[in-house]
């Protein structure tokens, strides 16, 4: 029923989800086989008038048809035409220190660490936290994208290369108009984990840290840190680089390369709150100010002009395409 809104929550997502991918993958389930029965369900749903569940299922058809488009791509132009095939990292060796750290959940991030864990247990991690683990070590550890791609395929029950590695590449960077998104884990963290239920599941070492400081702990106070026996270096590692700064050289040498003579704009800031709207005046006292230059209302005698004819949209039935970073 929550499939649409909790995909991405790496606590909630493996009971909401469908956990189809590895039967589809393997083929003990054809895609065709829950396309229509996923169809048969949303009919049913819409007619009992339930459109929650009937929404879920819809998204559950487009990831559908977007696997199935994707997987047809990478058959048509394999992995070297797709994007470039060249990489403009440094191959990363067997026994790369950043390599280990990565796959082994001991970069030193919460998130990163807490979905490496669980996917080495338990094989399954939803599509946006892959897409978060990979760009991690491709951007943020700036490591060739190759050797990550291949440790993380193995960890997989549900890997299909028409899927991984077409998403390895643009979170590298290497496909695609656009520049790739550099993710925040420390935001992603706050922003789908806000009550640290993953992180303290599957890093246990800091589950005595408050909600405050858990995403990024090396911004807790000293007193803090005592009180839940957490020790950088020895009970959990420190980060291994600063991920602000990492993910703005990583963009700036990916425009080098993929757009010479380019700068890249800087990140905006956050938004600041904005301020709270001034009461809005009465009509009394609105008549009074008649040298202000507009009104809230329009004068009388004055109507809205008519609109011009309208073109009608029908429904073919044919969802609406899914972004790259969505999944089954």
């Amino acid at each position: 029923r929550r499939y649409q809104q909790d995909a991405d929550r790496p606590a909630i997502s493996e009971t909401t989800g469908s956990r189809l991918s590895p039967h589809l993958a393997f083929g003990t389930v054809s895609v065709r086989e829950a396309w229509q029965a996923a169809a048969r369900a949303r009919a049913a749903y819409v007619q009992d008038g339930d459109t929650t569940f009937a929404a879920s299922l819809t998204d559950f058809l487009e990831r559908l048809e977007w696997r199935a488009r994707e997987i047809q791509s990478f058959e048509d132009r394999p992995l070297p035409q797709t994007g470039s095939g060249e990489d403009f990292r440094p191959e990363a060796a067997a026994d790369d220190p950043r390599l280990a750290a990565w796959i082994d959940g001991r970069t030193g991030f919460p998130l990163i660490d807490a979905c490496m864990r669980a996917l080495r247990e338990t094989g399954w991690l939803n599509f946006r936290m892959r897409a978060m683990l990979i760009g991690f070590a491709s951007c943020q550890l700036w490591m060739d994208w190759r050797l990550p791609a291949e440790r993380l395929g193995a960890l997989f029950t549900d890997f299909e290369p028409g899927i991984h590695y077409p998403q390895v590449i643009a979170q590298a960077g290497l496909r695609g108009r656009r520049m790739p998104v550099v993710r925040n884990p420390v935001r992603l963290s706050q922003q789908l984990d806000p009550d640290g239920v993953f992180i303290r599941r599957w890093v246990p070492e800091l589950a005595a840290l408050p909600d405050a400081y858990l995403h990024a702990p090396w911004d807790a106070p000293k007193a803090e840190l005592a009180r839940a026996g957490v020790i950088f270096g020895q009970t959990y590692p420190m980060r291994m680089v600063d991920h602000a700064a990492a993910a703005r050289e990583a963009r700036e040498r990916i425009a080098r390369v993929r757009h010479p003579g380019r700068t890249v704009p800087k990140r905006p800031e956050p938004k600041q709150p904005a301020p709270k709207a001034a009461p809005r005046p009465s009509r009394r006292s609105e008549a009074k100010q008649a040298d202000l230059p507009f009104r809230s209302r329009r004068p009388n005698g004055i109507r809205r002009p008519a609109r011009g004819p309208v073109q009608l949209s029908f429904d073919l039935g044919q969802p609406p395409s899914v972004p790259e970073s969505q999944s089954v």
